[in-house]
């Protein structure tokens, strides 16, 4: 397994942590991100939004949320 594929590295980082907070209390989308956990950069968001991989998915309505290990992680 690639270390950017371990669970440790995936909540190694505040700005994944972050994310991971606020989709915790709502579904959001890619701009209510960028809003809620101040990462202005949409490059650098959508970096850590590649790194979480399956702990998030995008819904049929653009929203992103956890999948049940994001909610377990």
């Amino acid at each position: 397994m690639k270390p950017s594929n371990s669970l440790f590295y995936k909540l190694s980082d505040e700005n994944r942590n972050k994310i991971l907070t606020k989709l915790s209390e709502s579904n959001l989308t890619f701009s209510e991100l960028i809003e809620k956990t101040g990462i202005a950069n949409t490059g650098t968001l959508n970096y850590h939004i590649r790194i979480l991989g399956d702990l998030i998915l995008k819904n049929e309505e653009g929203k992103y949320m956890l999948t049940e290990k994001g909610r377990l992680a």
